[in-house]
C-alpha cells in the first residue's frame, strides 16, 4: 500500500487508521466507489411526484410532547408516519427503502447551532437513523454530525457511538475536518467536511425550522453552511446567490437524498440564535426530496406564524429569502419555490 500524502497532511496508511478508529474502516470511504482521497458520488435524489409535482409532508401531533419533553416513541412514529406518506409505501422498511439501499453509508446533518432549546433534536435525529435502520443499513454505517463538538455536547448529544451503533461526531474531530482541495460553483469557493465527501454516499437533511435575520429563513438549504469551513464569507446580500450556489456543488446535490426538518419547536423571529419569546411548538416535522419545496413551505408557515403574532412580512422587514427564487432559477434548477406547485399534504 503506498504511503502517499493527502491534502490533510495524512498519509494513506493514517488516514486508514484513522478511518478504523472511527468505526469507518477502509470500506467506509471506498465501498461506494468514493475515493480515497476525496471525490463525489453522483448520485441523483429520488423524484417523488404526484401530479407533476414535487411533494412537501407536512406531520403534525401534539402528542409528541410529554410533561414539556420530546417523548421518542411518539416522535418515531411521527418521522415513519410522514416517511411512510412520501414514499406511498405502507412498511418502514419499503418507505425507507424508497430512498437508501441497504449497502450505502448515511450521514444525518444536523443543525445543532441553537443549543438544546432550537437545535436539530435528539428524538428527530434518532428517529431518522431508526429509519435507516429499518431499511436495512447497520447503525456503524450511520453517522450523526454537525461542525462543531462542543455545539453537539450543548444540543444534548454524547459524541461517540450510541447504542444502536450510530456515530455522532462532528467535523472539527480527530477523525474528520475539512478537505484540502478548495471546491467551486458561481460565487462560492469552499472547503467541505469529510463526513460529507469521504464518509457519506447517502446524506438525510435535518435542519431546523427557524427565522434568520439575514435570510428571512434557515432551513435545509442554508443547512450546508455548516458542512463547509468558511459560512462567514458567504452572508452578504441574504446570502444570495451563495446559498444557492453551494447547494450546486454535487456532494450536497447528489448526495442529498432526504429532507426531515425538525419543526418539533420553530422560531419566527429573532433568529437564527434562540430567543424563547419568538419560539413555539410546532409539534411536527416536513419532509420532503426537494430541499428548495421544503424551505418554501416552511417559510409559508413562517410567514402565517408572523402575520399571527402581529408581525410584518419578512419582505416588509427587508429580509425577504432570496435564495429560494434563485435556487430555483434556470441557472440553478435545485427544486420548486412556487407554492401553487408544490404538493403539500397534511398529516
Amino acid at each position: 500500500m503506498s504511503d502517499e500524502t493527502n491534502k490533510e497532511g495524512l498519509t494513506r496508511r493514517e488516514f486508514i487508521e484513522r478511518a478504523a478508529k472511527a468505526g469507518l474502516g477502509i470500506a467506509g470511504a471506498s465501498a461506494f466507489g468514493l475515493p480515497l482521497f476525496g471525490g463525489d458520488a453522483a448520485v441523483a435524489a429520488p423524484a417523488v411526484k404526484k401530479g407533476g409535482k414535487p411533494v412537501v409532508v407536512v406531520a403534525k401531533d401534539a402528542g409528541i410532547w410529554k410533561s414539556g419533553k420530546l417523548d421518542r416513541d411518539a416522535v418515531r412514529e411521527l418521522v415513519f408516519k410522514a416517511v411512510r406518506e412520501l414514499s406511498g409505501e405502507k412498511s418502514n422498511e419499503a418507505a425507507w427503502s424508497e430512498y437508501f439501499d441497504k449497502d450505502d453509508r448515511v450521514s444525518i446533518k444536523m443543525n445543532c447551532i441553537g443549543g438544546k432549546q432550537l437545535s436539530s433534536s435528539p428524538a428527530v435525529v434518532s428517529a431518522v437513523a431508526a429509519g435507516l435502520i429499518a431499511a436495512g443499513i447497520p447503525g456503524n454505517r450511520i453517522a450523526a454530525w454537525d461542525r462543531f463538538e462542543w455545539e453537539l455536547r450543548n444540543s444534548g448529544y454524547k459524541p461517540g457511538r450510541g447504542k444502536d451503533g450510530v456515530l455522532y461526531t462532528s467535523t472539527d474531530s480527530d477523525d474528520f475536518g475539512y478537505e484540502g482541495d478548495i471546491v467551486s460553483w458561481g460565487e462560492v469557493g469552499t472547503r467541505v467536511s469529510t463526513i460529507a465527501t469521504r464518509f457519506s454516499s447517502a446524506i438525510v437533511n435535518v435542519p431546523v425550522m427557524k427565522d434568520h435575520d439575514s435570510t428571512g429563513v434557515s432551513c435545509a438549504l442554508k443547512n450546508y453552511f455548516g458542512a463547509i469551513n468558511n459560512p462567514n464569507k458567504l452572508h452578504e446580500d441574504g446570502c444570495d446567490p451563495y446559498i444557492a450556489d453551494l447547494n450546486m456543488l454535487p456532494v450536497f446535490k447528489n448526495k442529498t437524498k432526504l429532507t426531515v426538518c425538525d419543526a418539533t419547536t420553530g422560531q419566527y423571529h429573532g433568529g437564527p440564535a434562540h430567543k424563547s419569546k419568538y419560539t413555539w411548538r410546532f409539534s411536527g416535522v416536513i419532509v420532503g426530496t426537494d430541499m428548495v419545496a421544503v424551505d418554501a413551505v416552511v417559510n409559508d408557515i413562517i410567514e402565517k406564524k408572523r402575520k399571527e403574532e402581529g408581525l410584518p412580512t419578512l419582505s416588509e422587514e427587508g429580509r425577504p429569502p432570496k435564495f429560494l427564487k434563485t435556487a430555483a432559477d434556470p441557472k440553478h434548477r435545485l427544486g420548486e419555490c412556487r407554492l401553487d406547485k408544490i404538493k403539500v399534504i397534511e398529516v
